[in-house]
């Protein structure tokens, strides 16, 4: 019916998408009948369609858990409103946390004001178990919010974000702050490394984060990942970090040396 209705023109053509979309509800099945309809929609007007994407995310709340994502990635590309993306995000935060619904929702976040863009990223960074967001698209978002949040709201979400930075062994979101927050950032993030027992991953934190150090900070914390490194190699062989573990680091070391 699809592909008839895309082959005419005029009246015809409208009278087969019309009865196209009426045949939806003869699909049981939501994740067949949400299919249909995101084919259906891209070959509707503006009003048609947005009243054919409520009913996606109506769908939306049908599906299992498991199959939920994959398909609101699909719907939330063709949102057409704010109302739309609230209702798709509230859909997918019931979800378990995932660098997959984490991208997801920075996806359909784009349909929203700045202000309501920016909660939602603070919310998932600081949400119990979050995604790493070295795998996420948050981090592209964090990175276009953060500089300009409010100091106090800033000061609000430091500690998780450190936190998270740290966990992940990723930095690149602080490239593009301004160097007050950088640096406040990074100081917490080089005090924080300091208290990881495991040298590798000591060592791994201090290699990251170095490129977007300067001045005595980055003098600092090139010391602290030499000291780990240091440690490494006196200890008994047995419990020696692997070699290309070394290495790597060592060459990450390299050119601030």
């Amino acid at each position: 019916m699809i592909e008839f209705a895309q082959s005419v023109d005029g009246e015809l053509g409208r009278r087969a998408l019309t009865a196209a979309v009426d045949a939806l509800d003869k699909i049981a099945a939501p994740v067949d009948r949400t299919e249909l309809a995101l084919r259906l929609a891209e070959c509707l007007e503006t009003a048609e369609r947005n009243r054919l994407m409520e009913r996606c995310i109506s769908d939306l709340a049908l599906v299992v858990p498991a199959e939920r994502i994959s398909l609101a990635r699909r719907v939330g590309a063709s949102l057409g409103s704010a109302q739309q993306a609230q209702r798709m995000i509230a859909l997918l935060l019931d979800l378990p946390p995932t660098a997959t619904r984490d991208d997801t929702i920075a996806i359909v976040i784009g349909c929203l004001p700045r202000d309501e863009r920016r909660a939602i990223l603070i919310k998932l960074l600081t949400e119990d178990g979050a995604a790493p967001i070295k795998r996420s698209s948050v981090e592209a978002g964090l990175k276009a919010m953060l500089g300009d949040l409010p100091a106090e709201r800033f000061s609000e979400v430091l500690d998780s974000l450190v936190e998270q930075l740290v966990r992940d062994v990723s930095f690149a979101v602080v490239a593009s702050l301004s160097p007050d927050r950088r640096t406040i950032i990074l100081e917490r993030a080089i005090a924080a490394a300091q208290r990881e027992a495991d040298r590798e991953s000591r060592m791994c934190i201090f290699a990251q984060m170095i490129p977007y150090l300067d001045g005595a900070l980055r003098t600092t914390a090139v010391q602290l990942a030499l000291n780990a490194y240091t440690e490494s190699e006196v200890q008994d062989k047995s419990a020696l970090i692997d070699s290309r573990v070394r290495l790597d680091i060592l060459f990450r070391l390299l050119p601030f040396l």
